[in-house]
């Protein structure tokens, strides 16, 4: 579990406004079996105990669903919508 969100992190920091990474999760009602395509639509810090967030948007779809990646306390969770999920592997593009 330690070396997922030490990976997880390292994403988090690598993201940036325009980025692009291919994400597969799985979620309770879908285990997930191929990468989707998101791009990062903004990132920033909220105002609770110091939270970060980053939110994403399907490649292709413009702003149908938004999904998120949120950082507390050194911790990486991923959301669909408003649905939780968790990130089983991840390939950032070569820009």
């Amino acid at each position: 579990m330690e070396i997922i969100q030490n990976n997880l992190n390292k994403l988090f920091d690598q993201l940036e406004k325009g980025s692009k990474v291919k994400i597969k999760s799985s979620s309770v009602i879908s285990k997930g079996k191929e990468y989707v395509d998101y791009i990062v639509k903004c990132k920033n810090k909220l105002k609770y105990k110091g939270t970060e967030k980053i939110t994403l948007l399907y490649m292709g779809y413009g702003d149908s669903c938004k999904c998120f990646l949120y950082r507390r306390d050194g911790y990486v969770t991923f959301a669909i919508g408003d649905m939780s999920a968790w990130i089983d592997d991840y390939k950032l593009y070569d820009n």
